[in-house]
């Protein structure tokens, strides 16, 4: 007898296989986005975390001064967008130090994976805020994904709707 046809045992791995691919790529596909955002929020914790530590540490060394902010500030942008600079030497962000002799341990001031692009047709727009009294500072930002919505509310800052980090968090409403 000549058997030109497929086992059962075959058609059920191949359609097993072809299951298991379709799930993957449906799960990955739709979840692309929040992906992407819970990346970028994760690299703005990064980010401040990074910008916070410096900060204290050239405050400690005494290589830097903080300039007291106001509230018309232009919301206190730390980068500004017209200006491609990411060298310390304070060119492109609000200046939140005075004096630059030396600042050490950081080579690159941070910004923001979107850069006060708008994300969505609500005008949310994501940038990295400072704002100081001279001698305290508070850094901020807005996250994009579910998964990181929660730490806004738990960081210990004043507002829910700002990741805040600094030596004062109550110092300014964003």
């Amino acid at each position: 007898m000549n058997n030109k046809g497929f086992t059962l045992i075959e058609i059920s791995v191949a359609t097993g296989i072809v299951l298991v691919l379709i799930s993957t790529y449906l799960f990955y596909f739709l979840n692309f986005s929040e992906y992407i955002k819970s990346s970028r929020d994760a690299r703005r914790i990064s980010d401040l975390e990074k910008l916070y530590k410096n900060l204290e540490a050239n405050l400690t060394l005494g290589t830097i001064t903080l300039v007291a902010t106001k509230s018309t500030d232009n919301k206190r942008l730390i980068f500004n967008s017209s200006l491609s600079s990411l060298s310390p030497s304070g060119d492109g962000y609000v200046p939140f130090i005075s004096s630059v002799k030396d600042f050490r341990l950081l080579s690159e001031l941070p910004r923001d994976p979107l850069n006060n692009k708008n994300i969505n047709n609500s005008g949310t727009k994501h940038s990295y805020l400072y704002c100081s009294d001279g001698t305290r500072f508070k850094l901020a930002t807005k996250f994009e994904s579910q998964e990181f919505q929660k730490k806004m509310n738990s960081d210990g800052g004043e507002s829910p709707d700002w990741y805040e980090i600094g030596s004062n968090l109550s110092l300014c409403d964003f």
